[in-house]
């Protein structure tokens, strides 16, 4: 599966007090606070979130470093 997004595609993003599974987000990479990711919501708990990527056989994701916390969220993608 070919990646959604590419380097330089804009994305209009909305910062949220609530976030749900599927949700696609940008969130802080917790490897690299500098960097930034497009991943989707896979699973909630209270305040942590499960994070896959779209291309699941080449993405970098909550499982190679866990759930990310809320506030490592930007914000949900609502236009690309």
């Amino acid at each position: 599966m070919e990646p959604t997004y590419h380097d330089g595609d804009g994305v209009i993003v909305c910062r949220s007090m609530r976030y749900k599974k599927n949700d696609v987000v940008v969130c802080h990479d917790p490897r690299n606070a500098e960097r930034l990711l497009i991943k989707r919501i896979h699973s909630v708990t209270e305040n942590d979130y499960t994070l896959y990527g779209d291309n699941v056989s080449a993405s970098t994701d909550s499982r190679s470093f866990g759930a990310v916390e809320k506030e490592a969220i930007v914000g949900k993608i609502i236009a690309s």
